[in-house]
């Protein structure tokens, strides 16, 4: 895709143009494309140009201001071309600078990762921005968060909402077309023996060129505890450390956390709270990292494991607590139980690959199907 250059205002060029942006980031480049969903505000149609950047919808912030000049949510755009920070002052109608950017044409580009930073109403936003054919494109979804508008996708229509009313979090994800498996480049995985296989998964096989923090026996307890020779914790370049530490130093985007198997025993309101403070804690360790929580998966009928602690009664509960609070922090659910669960709540046996034992594994074969929902399951603008 080639965008057709015309001429900026002097102070919009400053914080769209390429020849202002600082050089260019040593990250890999992605493909970048035309968006195909249709685009509503408040219901309305609405014609906009978009980008199509590793499954998400990517806006110019002057085309956005634009469209929501008059509305609840309308904003106002200054830049300091001396710490390449982009200033968004909400409340204020948006005055056009000059000649719009040409509309990108059919084809594929390359997006590279944005240096610019952005601010909202004197206070730093975590956008994700990549630049386009010349052109900074900052992430939709990320903008409604950090301004305050609503941002919805409906699959089968192919189409994308943006509403002027605050935007509502909604902890579960639905369902969407696959994404590719370099969607998963910047996610980290953290989880017990439960998910052991996943990393079998990495590359074209699902889950890209992810980061695995697998570790035998982890638990919620064993991560709030000090390092120590012999505590369990995960190694990360091969340093045994704190997870928090582990997500931060990894420098992902994107941290996927299962957890709690091995502290469902202890009772499920104490390792609610204690989870509670370990996603926190991950959270301020790395705050610009979106976290997702994997639901607890089943265990078969016939579990030699289960007992009156450690049953799929208990591990029903936690899933709902870690699913509530998940709602309240911001962070999404992925109901990872309901891939393998049978027409009772228990591990499918087809699934489970010790169901002689503790039954609460599942094959490496059934993995590509968690794999498989975790790519149909992502926020899609």
């Amino acid at each position: 895709m080639e965008f057709r250059k015309r001429a900026l205002s002097a102070a919009m060029a400053l914080a769209v143009a390429a020849a202002q942006m600082p050089p260019a980031s040593a990250a890999a480049p992605v493909s970048a494309s035309i968006s195909s969903e249709s685009i509503y505000v408040d219901g309305q149609p609405r014609q906009i140009s978009a980008c199509n950047i590793k499954s998400s919808n990517y806006f110019m912030l002057r085309d956005l201001a634009a469209l929501l000049r008059g509305s609840a949510v309308q904003f106002t755009l200054s830049s300091d071309p001396d710490t390449r920070t982009i200033h968004i002052t909400t409340g204020e109608p948006y005055q056009d600078a000059g000649s719009a950017p040409a509309a990108p044409e059919a084809g594929a580009a390359e997006a590279v990762p944005s240096q610019w930073k952005l601010t909202v109403d004197g206070k730093a936003a975590p956008v994700s921005a990549y630049a386009v054919g010349g052109y900074n494109f900052f992430k939709l979804r990320d903008l409604g968060d950090a301004i305050g508008f609503s941002v919805g996708y409906q699959a089968d229509e192919r189409r994308v909402s943006i509403s002027s009313e605050p935007p509502v979090f909604r902890a579960e994800i639905p369902a969407c077309p696959a994404v590719s498996p370099s969607w998963f480049d910047d996610a980290v995985f953290v989880g017990d023996s439960v998910s052991s296989w996943l990393p079998y998964y990495s590359g074209e096989k699902g889950l890209g060129n992810a980061t695995f923090l697998t570790v035998t026996s982890l638990g919620v307890k064993n991560a709030l505890m000090p390092v120590g020779a012999k505590s369990v914790h995960p190694s990360y370049q091969g340093t045994k450390m704190k997870v928090e530490d582990a997500v931060a130093k990894c420098g992902a985007k994107k941290a996927y956390i299962m957890l709690g198997m091995n502290d469902i025993s202890y009772g499920v309101d104490r390792v609610s709270a204690d989870y509670l403070q370990l996603l926190k804690n991950i959270q301020s360790a790395a705050p610009g990292t979106q976290i997702y929580v994997q639901s607890v998966i089943p265990m078969i009928s016939t579990s030699k494991r289960a007992d009156g602690k450690l049953n799929n009664a208990n591990i029903t509960a936690f899933n709902t607590s870690v699913k509530a609070f998940c709602e309240q922090n911001g962070w999404y659910y992925l109901d990872i139980a309901g891939v393998y669960a049978d027409e009772y709540g228990a591990l499918r046996p087809d699934a489970c690959a010790d169901k002689d034992g503790m039954g609460l594994h599942v094959t490496h074969s059934a993995t590509a199907q968690w794999v498989d929902y975790l790519r149909t399951h992502v926020p899609m603008v």
